[in-house]
């Protein structure tokens, strides 16, 4: 579905990731909200435009709460 498959995201991506040890739990998958910031910056489109209910299995996340995820990443 996605840009890359969710094993090469856990395998290449996520141990780059740095994780928090304050703050709160994620709700859902970090692969999945990857996989969501990946077709972003692949198509160019708008925050408000991003098609989030495929990206995400039980929980559907907004697109404000993935550009926030996008904004962790950057703040680097």
């Amino acid at each position: 579905m996605g840009i890359i498959s969710k094993a090469m995201i856990e395998k290449w991506v996520l141990p780059h990731l740095t994780i928090g040890t304050r703050g709160f739990d994620t709700t859902v998958p970090l692969t999945e909200i990857v996989e969501c910031i990946f077709h972003r910056l692949k198509t160019g489109c708008q925050w408000r435009e991003l098609p989030t209910k495929q990206f995400f299995t039980d929980k559907v996340l907004g697109w404000n709460s993935v550009f926030y995820y996008y904004n962790l990443s950057c703040v680097v």
